[in-house]
């Protein structure tokens, strides 16, 4: 990874300097360090072995390939031991006992031989007791032990159907298997409030990290069996792009993969291996079962979002597709840095319409009130049809019009429909908002695509931009996140915290969640008794936190994908910290 605190060396400073003041046309910094030449380590991978194409959940094999599960109903020699089982005065110790037996060779680790008390299993689908692997990872080897096949990820996976065999075979004075082991063991929390109240709590606030190793039951929330919070590693690089159904966490990195994450368990389940340069971002549509994923490769690929099968790849583009955007379940609108956007429908595939009008590379899509809108590097923001089969490519012209007006590069754009404002009948809407190099954000009219409004406080580029019932938040290099009244578009707060620039916004739960370079997850409140409070301080991510996502405004967990190719899931802090009891607090680790 490129620094263990989210700072980019010299080197990479002078790059980011540059690309944050002198470059309109390309974010150099971010590219450089997503391009084959530097965001990939290591250079090309070598083909992957046939034991490798093997899916991850595949059947459990053992190191001479013969599936366990065949065997769990198979009688050991030792079985009548299972009839036996209990101490008494002439039970053996666990060391003598074992050593009385055979081991079925599918219940030893093939580095050790001997019975595995953690099986995990590793890419290549072969199975290791977890302390022997993990050594000779730590030996500096990225190869599988037995077939010799270089990784491409270190993941460890329990082997549940090992472990329910061991216990099943083996006498209860030698199946004392280890616990499970905990997915999060590094992520240091705080929970503050910035009320005076609570400055002499507990002494102030504790950054001390729970003990290694410790129970992941120490980090659960009071009223969920889900921890507070998991750092998964798995992907080897920046990871760009995150996005979510109710049940499954996709993740795009620049080590050309996606990886899917089961929810409820916070466990990778597959990795989709199909891209040959870094993935950039992923847009879900969940009528048609369909994943999409655009690369520097310049294609966009196309899963099933059940079966993770690749259903199809879409090329056409000429250079990396940085942004999608799926439109009203009909359509797919995919943006390019060949400053075009294409518009695909999404149950046939089939291309619609090449959009040309942009004379930079394109950065990001929104799409409101039956329009398109696109930013670009070119400084504008241009607006097109709604295409679909139905309505066909034709109606109406391609380019509706171009919003003109900033004096940098667009980064960010977000979008509010027409709503009815609270505590009054008036109706505020529909909007556009564009967020530029020129530190300033744009407010524009979605039906009269005028600008109404020209937001200005901040003193750096305009990285990130999201919105919610009340207010409009953005998020900038300068650190800060500024937050604008939706009624009259003043600025209502300037939330400052951050020691590094915000890369990412995040709306839930009554909370505003940012990221940033500075390796923190940061809840802000946003409702009346806790307004723009920092109600938590995640500290986990080796490096800067590049993206946020949610399963909705309603949903309790954000995720976050980090420069250091990690994924991180968050609870919201549900409880004011000034309730808690003193033990409870310390034990948790939480201040």
């Amino acid at each position: 990874m490129y620094s263990t605190h989210g700072m980019a060396t010299s080197g990479d400073a002078d790059a980011m300097d540059a690309s944050r003041r002198g470059s309109d046309s390309e974010d150099a910094f971010e590219d450089a360090r997503a391009s084959d030449g530097h965001g990939v380590a290591g250079g090309a991978n070598p083909a992957r072995s046939d034991e490798e194409e093997c899916d991850m959940d595949c059947l459990v094999r053992d190191a001479n390939g013969t599936d366990v599960r065949e065997r769990v109903g198979e009688e050991s020699p030792d079985s009548t031991a299972r009839g036996e089982r209990g101490g008494g005065e002439g039970a053996k110790s666990p060391a003598a006992a074992l050593s009385s037996l055979e081991i079925p060779v599918h219940f030893q680790c093939p580095i050790t031989m001997e019975l595995m008390q953690d099986p995990v299993m590793i890419a290549t689908g072969h199975t290791y007791d977890r302390p022997a692997i993990q050594r000779w990872w730590d030996q500096g080897h990225r190869t599988c032990p037995v077939t010799g096949a270089r990784l491409r990820h270190l993941e460890l996976i329990p082997n549940h159907a090992i472990r329910t065999a061991i216990t099943a075979w083996a006498p209860a004075d030698v199946s004392a298997l280890r616990p499970l082991a905990s997915l999060q063991q590094k992520a240091a929390v705080e929970i503050l409030r910035q009320s005076s109240d609570i400055a002499a709590f507990a002494g102030g606030v504790s950054t001390s990290a729970p003990e290694q190793g410790a129970s992941e039951d120490a980090m659960q929330d009071a009223s969920t069996d889900h921890p507070v919070y998991t750092i998964a590693d798995g992907h080897d690089e920046i990871v760009w792009g995150v996005d979510t159904t109710p049940t499954t966490l996709f993740s795009a990195s620049a080590d050309k993969t996606i990886r899917a994450w089961d929810i409820a368990s916070r466990r990778c389940v597959q990795v989709l291996e199909e891209h040959t340069r870094p993935v950039l971002c992923l847009a879900v549509c969940v009528k048609h079962d369909k994943l999409f994923s655009g690369s520097y490769d310049c294609t966009v690929r196309v899963w099933n979002l059940t079966t993770y099968r690749r259903i199809t790849s879409l090329p056409g583009h000429t250079d990396a597709v940085r942004a999608l955007q799926v439109y009203n379940d009909t359509t797919l609108y995919t943006a390019s840095y060949d400053h075009t956007i294409r518009a695909y429908d999404i149950e046939s595939l089939t291309l619609l319409k090449v959009l040309r009008g942009h004379t930079g590379p394109v950065r990001t899509l929104v799409s409101v009130n039956d329009y398109i809108f696109s930013g670009s590097y070119d400084k504008r923001v241009c607006v097109w049809p709604g295409f679909s089969r139905e309505v066909g490519p034709s109606a109406g012209s391609d380019l509706v019009k171009t919003l003109k007006g900033h004096r940098g590069a667009v980064r960010a754009l977000a979008c509010y429909p027409r709503q009815q404002a609270r505590g009054s009948a008036r109706a505020i809407g529909p909007f556009v908002f564009s967020g530029s190099d020129d530190t300033n954000v744009r407010v524009w009219n979605a039906e009269t695509l005028e600008c109404v409004h020209e937001l200005k406080g901040h003193t750096d580029n305009v990285r990130v931009l999201t919105v919610d019932a009340r207010y409009l938040y953005s998020g900038s290099w300068d650190k800060k996140i500024r937050v604008w009244d939706l009624e009259n578009f003043s600025c209502k707060h300037v939330i400052t915290g951050h020691t590094e620039a915000v890369l990412a916004l995040c709306v839930m739960g009554g909370h505003l969640v940012s990221g940033s370079y500075d390796t923190t997850v940061r809840f802000w409140g946003v409702q009346p008794d806790t307004e723009f409070e920092c109600v938590g301080v995640f500290k986990a991510h080796d490096d800067a936190v590049r993206v946020l996502t949610s399963a909705g405004r309603s949903a309790s967990t954000v995720f976050s994908g980090s420069y250091d190719g990690s994924i991180g899931f968050w609870r919201l802090p549900i409880e004011d910290p000034r309730n808690w009891t003193p033990n409870k607090s310390v034990a948790n680790g939480w201040v």
